[in-house]
Order: structure tokens, then sequence, then C-alpha cells
């Protein structure tokens, strides 16, 4: 019966330390799971940053664009307005 009791304590210490070690070893990957993503979430907040200073920037460039539209419509129509009158002084030449 010690004998008995003797094997099976040995072999359920031999368990506890396997059990030991596979946690330990699982803890392990978890804080470098836990650190990945650390580095993840900071690298998509940058990108986010990034994402947002690009679209303002695209929006000012937007902006430019239209009044640089504008601007040249206006100028069109003011050349258009001078040609009407140049040709109709010309006609009445």
């Amino acid at each position: 019966m010690s004998k008995v009791l003797e094997s099976t304590r040995s072999r359920l210490q031999n368990q506890l330390h396997k059990k030991e070690a596979e946690n330990n070893r699982l803890e392990a990957q978890i804080q470098r799971l836990e650190g990945t993503l650390q580095h993840q979430q900071e690298e998509v907040q940058g990108l986010l940053e990034q994402m947002r200073e690009l679209k303002q920037h695209c929006e000012g460039d937007r902006d430019a664009q239209k009044q640089v539209l504008e601007d040249q419509r206006k100028q069109t129509e003011q050349s258009v307005d001078t040609v009407a009158q140049l040709s109709a002084q010309l006609l009445d030449k």
C-alpha cells in the first residue's frame, strides 16, 4: 500500500510540475501576444492619425482646386465678354 501511495504521489507531482511548466509557457506566450497587440494598436493609431492628416490635406487641396476653377471660370467669362465687346466695336468700325 505504501509503495502504491508513493507511486501515485510521485506521478501526481510529476503531472503538477508539467502543468506548472505549461502554465509558465502559456503565461509567457500571453505576455508576448499582449505586447504584440499593444504594438499593433499603436501602429493602427499612428496610421489613423496619418489618414486624418491626409484627409485634411486632400480637403485643402480640393478647396484650392475649387477656387482655381472658379477663378478660371470668371476669367473665361471676362474674356468672352471682352471678345464680344471687341467684336461689336470691330463691327461698328
